[in-house]
C-alpha cells in the first residue's frame, strides 16, 4: 500500500519491514542492538507521515524529525527498562538482555543517559521557538520529570518491581509526549 503514497513512503516501509525481519530473525537476541532497531522502527511512524505529506520538508526542522528522535529514544528507554523487567523470563528462554551483560545497574544509568538526552532534545524546539510554552511544560512535566526522576531511582533501587512501575510511566509519558506535539 505504501507504493500508492509515493516512493519515498515505499522505501523506508519497506526498509522498516527489513528491520523488522532481521530483528526476528537474529537481532532480538543481540543485547541493545535488537533494542536500537525496535526503536528505530517506532520512530519512522513519524518519517512516514512526514514523506506522505511532503517529502521534500519531511528532513527539515521542524519537521517529523523530532518527533521521530523522540520516539527512538523514548521506545528504547522503554525497551531497555523492559529487558530489566523481565530479566528472569529472559534469561529462562536462553535470551541474552543488556541487563544480563551489563548489569541492571548500568542499563539504568543508560536510561538516565537516554533521559538527558531526550530533555536536551526536548528543549531544543522550544528554544528555537519552533514550538511554543504549552508544548513545553506539557514536556516537561509530563516527560522529561518523570522519566528523568524514575531513571535516578532506578539507578539506586534496579529492581524488577521498579522496572514495572517505570515502563507504565514510560507509556503514559509517550502519550502526553504525542499530546505536547500536538499542541506544538
Amino acid at each position: 500500500l505504501s507504493l500508492l503514497v509515493n516512493l519515498q513512503v515505499a522505501v523506508v516501509v519497506i526498509a522498516t519491514i527489513g528491520l523488522l525481519a532481521v530483528y526476528n530473525y537474529r537481532l532480538k537476541r543481540l543485547p541493545l542492538l535488537g533494542n536500537l532497531v525496535v526503536a528505530v522502527c517506532a520512530g519512522t511512524t513519524f518519517m512516514v507521515g512526514g514523506l506522505a505529506t511532503s517529502a521534500t520538508e519531511a528532513l527539515t526542522l521542524p519537521g517529523p524529525l523530532i518527533p521521530a528522535i523522540f520516539a527512538v529514544i523514548l521506545h528504547l528507554m522503554r525497551e531497555l527498562v523492559k529487558d530489566v523487567q523481565d530479566l528472569e523470563g529472559d534469561r529462562s528462554v536462553g535470551l541474552r538482555t543488556l541487563p544480563m551483560v551489563i548489569g541492571e545497574r548500568t542499563t539504568f544509568a543508560l536510561v538516565f543517559v537516554l533521559a538527558l538526552s531526550l530533555a536536551v532534545a526536548t528543549y531544543r524546539p522550544y528554544a528555537y521557538e519552533w514550538f511554543g510554552y504549552r508544548y513545553f511544560w506539557l514536556a516537561a512535566g509530563g516527560v522529561i520529570a518523570p522519566t528523568f526522576s524514575l531513571s535516578v531511582i532506578a539507578m539506586v533501587l534496579p529492581t524488577p518491581k521498579v522496572a514495572r512501575v517505570f515502563s507504565g510511566v514510560l507509556k503514559v509519558a509517550m502519550g502526553l509526549g504525542l499530546l505536547a506535539l500536538i499542541v506544538a
